[in-house]
């Protein structure tokens, strides 16, 4: 699982790189869930991986949010 720190200095140099504020941007489960998204949508990647990669963020939600 990605470590929640760093998801938060991600989203904090973005922040900051771009200079706008915080709530401008994605939160860190809507980035989780944009790529969801992406993943989904994309022709790249197979079913297999697709799916594995889907479980983690799901998982990754999941722990994060106790949702």
């Amino acid at each position: 699982m990605i470590n929640e720190k760093l998801m938060i200095s991600i989203v904090d140099s973005v922040v900051r790189k771009f200079e706008v504020l915080p709530n401008e941007i994605y939160n860190i489960k809507e980035i989780y869930e944009e790529l969801i998204k992406e993943i989904l949508e994309s022709s790249y990647v197979d079913n297999i991986n697709k799916s594995e990669y889907i479980l983690y963020l799901n998982d990754t939600i999941q722990a994060m949010w106790n949702v």
